[in-house]
């Protein structure tokens, strides 16, 4: 989430990264916040405008910056999340014309602020469908399937498992799921 990303937690990530030493990584979405302008919940009073789209990607760029340099010879999957996709929501919103969103999406959307083609790594939205899947949003990697998230139920495991009737690896939880 960019801007509240635990640097401590990040820090251990990073060292168990570069340990591992990955062929490839798969971003399960979320990596930006998306609040302030793109928010979907109205603030009514100046002091609520807490949030910067700027300072999001810029943390959020610090943070794959060091992905890459911990495991440099990785390629890279994003799955774009519910946050990131605040964007569009944003220009579906206040744009009339489709190719007006796009042509910010190009340039201020989550893929063009991470740098995500310079960096070489895949980005695959929400709402498109990926090699003849069922779900969009999602991608399949040998016999895994990689998704944001199809649910935030409190047993939401059971319910991608269920869904996918097969091995299934999601974000959109911030908490830990017992089995």
């Amino acid at each position: 989430h960019g801007s509240h990303i635990d640097w401590d937690a990040a820090n251990a990530f990073l060292t168990d990264l570069k340990s591992i030493d990955p062929d490839e990584i798969v971003y399960l979405g979320d990596g930006l916040d998306c609040g302030g302008t793109f928010s979907t919940h109205q603030r009514t009073y100046t002091n609520e405008m807490t949030e910067s789209y700027e300072e999001d990607c810029l943390q959020a760029n610090r943070f794959l910056d060091l992905v890459q340099t911990a495991a440099p010879r990785a390629s890279g999957e994003y799955i774009e999340g519910n946050h990131e996709q605040h964007v569009e929501r944003w220009c579906a919103r206040n744009f009339e014309s489709a190719r007006d969103a796009e042509a910010l999406l190009e340039v201020w959307g989550p893929a063009a602020k991470l740098q995500l083609r310079q960096r070489r790594i895949n980005y695959y939205r929400r709402n498109t469908f990926y090699q003849g899947l069922a779900i969009p949003g999602t991608i399949r990697l040998g016999k895994c399937f990689f998704t944001h998230g199809i649910s935030h139920a409190k047993h939401a495991h059971a319910v991608h498992l269920e869904r996918f009737g097969a091995s299934v690896v999601f974000g959109h939880i911030h908490r830990s799921m017992g089995m």
